[in-house]
């Protein structure tokens, strides 16, 4: 219970006498603040809202954005509006909902075209309503703010944290040992008649000793197990009650290996770690989503937890927050669908940006790259046996000769952390060039948060630029790693790596961030920001990042699963990995396919993984450094042809993965790999399925994830065609096959489904003549928007005609015509001239010749 407060550390240019002044003047400040109580006061305008008091709590409702709600709130201070708190996660709207405020006796309303929200400023009695003014919400008081012990107070009933326990403290002196052998009401009724007792903690598991110990003060408190603290004292949690209906389910926050096969939640409490992340976000079957924004960006006591967790009590149908931090902001979003309450996460988050398309190839990474001829000669196999391939990543051994988990504290003198091992890179720019020239293959190199040269830590340690943080978090390195939360860190931080950039390479892996909640979120803002310098918008930044905070999607962040274990057990957690984070708000998942951790893969576990990795919006394999590496020419010609056959398949759904990216980019666009819940919403057995998914509106894939090679396919309502044949099956039905041939992939396709498909290629940019082919699934109308623009450039952002070239496919089922109308006026050399149509009815597929495409305004048709 005394472990003390760990804290980020920026270099302050006041002298200590000064910052000691300021302390002292702000603690005086709290205790006049205490003293003078106002109990209620009128409701203000603000620029988005109104402002009031319930007692001496300040309360701010506010629209944000065109359909989001901020409620803030600031406890013991009514002097002034609460301030919106600046933060990683939301982004700043391009406008405003408009909005209209009342007051009705003690109610203070806002109402909008989208929802209303109101609020009684004697009790918080906390009301939210849709559109059509059905309440989505109701509490009969949203916050229990921690008040200061003044005078005489009943700390049994003042806020009462279950799960925590005192940072430090002093003990009361009449009770110095503590208290043993009593109850939790006996503790704080002794706190209660004990002069010097602020603060209480009780231990629920042990009846017989010491239970109860008294304080005086303390600085704060933490999570922890079987304890409950009682009493009011800095940084104690801001309580925020929801009401709940009781068959409310709650999704999107994030998941771990412990919880990936389930998509609902009942708790959550934020953090990153090797391969987990949950977000202070959630979205309600009641139709909303909820995220939650503390004035602190990191727990006290646990950097790389976020201060804000919730807890839904189905008995009481009430959904509690506890909030570390003296003020908060609540954003809620009526949305009634799980589709809607992704997007609306987005809209207040960022819209995800779109990567560069050779991002939806295939990615070839490994920790054991030898030298720079072992590297030669896996990249020409890769492209003399006819493995599609678009970039290949390194581990440590493209930039330093070992490791850095062996260095001391200091730092070593001969450490590399911003240049080659010329080792694999004795030439690196020459290389990289002959790379991308010779065999069209990019490069991604690995980074760490951290330093290793003992020179530069020197530096960076006199300006205060590193994080004291424990390695709990699944970040080596200790006081090695940059608090890239400072500017400054930033801005030096990409002086030294930016000439990676203009060497060639092409994006980065960032490995071991979580040593801070927010360290990937700043750790890609230095790289975004280097990126927007050196390009000036003619390259696209993405990232590969092993955790998640919302907000880093804006930027073209994506994220990997971690370093999961070689099994089938790993393998069948990985689609409820990206279908949870993918609802959390990054849906640019990818895995290390095969497993990084463990003993080899055999053939048929990597086949499967790789037909598995197929289907994610990001597909990468990667090993640790003594397993085989998990190139498909090392395990035997039978799985090498079935993985060779995945990766051409993969390649042929680039047109209808990258269209899905650009639709996730616009308005009302949905993660590309989506829960059958989010599109059955009415059929109980999709609620936590994540064995089978949808790949976009109309793909459902069930690949086989046992070793036995059986997989259990469920459909949902309506006529599934098996994937490029005219065999149909009616929903909803349960389908077990066994004895499924190595080289084959379960994958269905919705009557109405329309999918652009392209042709084999060797690298995603590969110029050819072929047409595009479109398959249409008969048996209902369907559409599809088909995306292309320069695949390299931010140009798609700015909206520009001249960006993008859009092809919306029209399929009317009654007249079995496909009709197809362009948009935009983007001509690079990439673009299909030509397309052909492919429909599969029952007595047959039918193909019809392809036909030119035209330019924007152009309109075709084929007619069966």
């Amino acid at each position: 219970s005394n472990k003390p407060s760990l804290e980020l550390k920026e270099r302050q240019s006041r002298p200590p006498h000064t910052a000691m002044l300021l302390l002292l003047a702000a603690a005086v400040a709290f205790v006049n603040q205490a003293s003078a109580y106002n109990p209620h006061l009128a409701s203000a305008p603000t620029d988005h809202g109104v402002w009031f008091g319930v007692g001496d709590v300040g309360v701010e409702l506010a629209v944000f954005g065109e359909g989001a709600f901020r409620i803030s709130i600031r406890s013991n201070d009514i002097s002034s509006p609460p301030q919106s708190i600046p933060n990683p996660m939301t982004s700043t709207p391009a406008s405003y909902a408009t909005f209209k405020t009342s007051t009705e006796g003690t109610l203070i309303n806002l109402a909008t075209e989208f929802g209303s929200l109101s609020m009684d400023t004697t009790s918080s009695a906390f009301t939210m309503t849709d559109a059509k003014g059905k309440v989505i919400t109701k509490t009969g008081s949203l916050f229990t703010v921690p008040q200061p012990k003044v005078g005489s107070f009943d700390t049994c009933s003042s806020s009462v944290y279950s799960g925590y326990d005192v940072n430090d403290g002093t003990r009361s002196e009449k009770y110095p040992d503590g208290i043993g052998g009593v109850s939790q009401e006996e503790c704080c009724e002794t706190c209660n008649n004990t002069t010097d007792c602020k603060v209480w903690v009780f231990a629920a598991g042990d009846s017989q000793g010491t239970n109860c110990w008294l304080l005086q003060s303390t600085s704060g408190i933490h999570n922890a197990e079987d304890r409950t603290v009682g009493g009011v004292f800095p940084g104690a949690p801001i309580q925020l009650k929801l009401g709940a209906s009781s068959s409310a389910r709650f999704y999107g926050d994030g998941a771990g290996s412990g919880n990936a096969q389930s998509l609902t939640r009942k708790s959550s409490s934020s953090k990153v770690t090797n391969t987990e992340f949950e977000a202070p976000t959630f979205w309600s079957s009641d139709g909303y989503r909820a995220l939650v924004v503390s004035a602190q960006q990191q727990s006290v006591d646990c950097l790389y937890c976020y201060p804000a967790s919730w807890e839904f009590n189905q008995e009481a149908s009430l959904l509690q927050w506890d909030v570390a931090g003296p003020s908060l902001d609540l954003y809620l979003i009526p949305a009634k669908t799980m589709s809607e309450g992704v997007s609306a996460l987005w809209d207040l988050t960022g819209r995800p940006a779109v990567p560069p398309r050779y991002a939806f190839g295939f990615h070839v990474s490994r920790w054991g790259w030898k030298d720079s001829d072992y590297i030669e000669g896996v990249l020409q196999t890769f492209r003399k046996q006819s493995f599609p391939i678009d970039s290949w990543i390194s581990d440590f051994e493209w930039f330093a000769v070992h490791p850095d988990y062996s260095l001391p504290d200091q730092g070593e003198p001969d450490y590399e952390d911003f240049g080659y091992n010329n080792i694999t890179f004795p030439d690196p720019t020459a290389q990289l060039k002959h790379y991308h020239d010779d065999l069209h293959i990019r490069f991604g190199g690995i980074r760490k948060p951290r330093l290793g040269n003992s020179e530069l830590l020197v530096m960076a340690h006199s300006k205060n630029w590193t994080v004291t943080a424990p390695h709990g978090g699944g970040a080596p390195g200790g006081s090695r790693n940059l608090n890239y939360s400072i500017e400054a860190v930033r801005d030096w931080y990409m002086s030294e790596q930016n000439h990676y950039l203009t060497d060639g390479v092409d994006y980065f892996w960032n490995d071991e961030g979580e040593s801070y909640y927010f360290a990937f979120y700043y750790w890609n803002l230095a790289q975004y920001v280097g990126l927007s310098k050196e390009s000036a918008g003619k390259k696209r930044f993405w990232t590969i990042n092993r955790s998640f905070t919302p907000g880093m999607q804006r930027m073209g962040a994506a994220t990997w699963t971690g370093d999961v274990p070689v099994s089938w057990d790993s393998l069948r957690n990985q689609p409820g990995y990206i279908l949870n984070w993918g609802l959390a708000g990054t849906h640019l998942v990818t895995c290390d396919t095969g497993g990084f951790n463990g003993d080899n893969d055999t053939p048929l576990l990597l086949t499967r993984w790789m037909q598995y990795a197929t289907f994610m919006p990001i597909m990468r394999v990667h090993s640790t450094l003594d397993d085989e590496p998990h190139f498909p020419f090392l395990y035997g010609d039978e799985a090498a042809d079935a993985m060779r056959k995945t990766l051409n398949l993969r390649y042929m759904l680039i047109p209808y993965h990258y269209s899905l990216a650009h639709s996730a980019f616009k308005s009302n666009g949905l993660p590309m790999m989506r829960p059958l819940s989010m599109l059955y919403t009415n059929d109980p057995k999709t609620e936590d399925m994540t064995l089978e998914w949808m790949d976009g509106d109309s793909m459902l894939v069930a690949p086989v994830l046992q070793q036995d090679n059986t997989t259990d396919v469920y459909l949902p309502v309506g006529t599934w065609y098996e994937f490029n044949t005219t065999t149909t099956h009616q929903g909803p039905t349960d389908i077990s096959l066994e004895n499924v041939a190595l080289d084959h992939i379960p994958v269905y396709v919705k009557a109405g489904g329309i999918i652009p498909v392209g042709p084999v290629l060797q690298y995603s940019d590969q110029e050819h003549e072929q047409p595009l082919n479109v398959h249409i699934y008969p048996g209902s109308d369907g559409s599809f928007l088909f995306t292309e623009d320069d695949g390299e450039t931010m140009g798609y952002s700015t909206d520009s005609d001249q960006s993008t070239r859009t092809i919306l496919f029209t399929w009317s089922d009654a007249s079995k015509t496909l009709t197809f109308t362009v948009s935009g006026a983007y001509e690079g050399a990439n673009v299909f001239g030509n397309v052909k149509a492919t429909a599969f009815f029952g007595d047959g597929a039918k193909e019809k010749a392809p036909i030119q495409i035209g330019k924007t305004g152009s309109t075709g048709q084929f007619q069966f």
